[in-house]
């Protein structure tokens, strides 16, 4: 599907630019909802169109409103569907954000085909150990 080297350099970048993130969405007297993604950001937009043109995405651009004269902030973002054939992809070509890795692909195999309002509790369980472990992962510690 994609050529190795195509995937070693995505994995480059993920593991330099990107981050593999989970978060939980709680709205009041609704349940939670979750959200899974890949991302990276730079300021290099021919990086962030290489990307989406060679493994799809969403891209997007911000101008900064601290500062107008920073360069703009590209981004593109991968999910839903098209998230779990690149964990699997890139997992071996990874070395910082290989757990990141490795638990967002065990988080992806609790979605069990259609959506269901109440999910098992042990997917339940899953899922929230891997919320938790990614996000002690991506704590920037300021130590």
């Amino acid at each position: 599907m994609w050529e190795k080297t195509k995937l070693a350099y995505l994995a480059g970048i993920v593991d330099g630019e990107g981050c593999i993130s989970i978060r939980r969405h709680t709205e009041k007297n609704r349940r939670p909802t979750w959200d899974i993604r890949i991302y990276v950001v730079s300021t290099d937009k021919v990086l962030i169109d290489w990307l989406k043109q060679n493994f799809g995405g969403l891209t997007y651009f911000r101008n900064s409103k601290k500062n107008p004269h920073w360069k703009t902030k590209h981004e593109w973002i991968i999910s839903k569907k098209q998230l779990t054939p690149i964990l699997h992809a890139i997992l071996p070509y990874l070395v910082i954000k290989k757990e990141h890795c490795e638990l967002a692909i065990k988080f992806r195999d609790t979605y069990i085909g259609k959506r269901h309002w109440r999910i098992p509790e042990e997917l339940s369980v899953i899922r929230h150990h891997c919320f938790e472990s990614i996000k002690k992962l991506n704590h920037r510690n300021l130590d």
